[in-house]
């Protein structure tokens, strides 16, 4: 493949065969379109988080963007043009109409580089041509656009079922994104108010 190896590339099990076999690996940077994004995007940043392409599967790829819900560093993606829409979409409903810039064809002859919102995005992307690069700006404090997930009723219906505190903290935390101290704490909430005490 052309892509560098150990970046979507399936590269490194070359470059580990080769070192292992007590070659040099010299590595010649190229043009790397995770960089030239964050060059050309005009996102603020403090850093930034590589997510690759993301899952095919909407409900895999929410999950995944719920993950990083609360990550204020900002968020690099690839994407092909089949399911640009889909994943702007999922974005838009996981993480609120946050600022982001689509990169289109970097490097290439029809270059483009769209700065706005998701939903703006969505729209201006019509008909998606070409191999994507998105940015996505990190979460903040005070980010009213994001939605609130309430953890309460997923909890609710768990306690119901008698799950264990441990497992239902797990499912709900990996499901939301959102920290099990929280979580613990809603749970023991619950455990008050009924009485059933499941296992921790």
């Amino acid at each position: 493949d052309a892509g560098t190896p150990g970046v979507n590339d399936p590269g490194q099990e070359l470059v580990m065969a080769a070192a292992s076999t007590g070659h040099d690996v010299i590595g010649i940077p190229g043009a790397s379109a995770i960089t030239t994004a964050i060059a050309v995007s005009g996102i603020a940043m403090e850093g930034f988080v590589y997510l690759g392409f993301l899952p095919r599967n909407s409900g895999e790829r929410q999950r995944l963007l719920k993950s990083v819900i609360s990550e204020r560093r900002s968020l690099v993606l690839f994407e092909t043009p089949h399911r640009l829409k889909a994943t702007l979409k999922d974005a838009q409903a996981v993480l609120g109409d946050r600022e982001l810039a689509v990169c289109r064809e970097l490097t290439k002859l029809y270059e483009e580089t769209y700065r706005g919102t998701i939903s703006e995005a969505s729209e201006h992307f019509d008909n998606p041509r070409g191999e994507f690069t998105l940015m996505i700006s990190g979460a903040t404090s005070d980010d009213e656009n994001a939605p609130k997930i309430d953890a309460r009723p997923l909890l609710e219906e768990l306690h119901r079922q008698r799950v264990s505190a441990r497992d239902a903290v797990a499912q709900i935390s990996e499901a939301t994104g959102l920290g099990r101290r929280e979580l613990y704490r809603i749970w023991v909430e619950l455990t008050k108010e009924s009485d059933y005490h499941p296992p921790v």
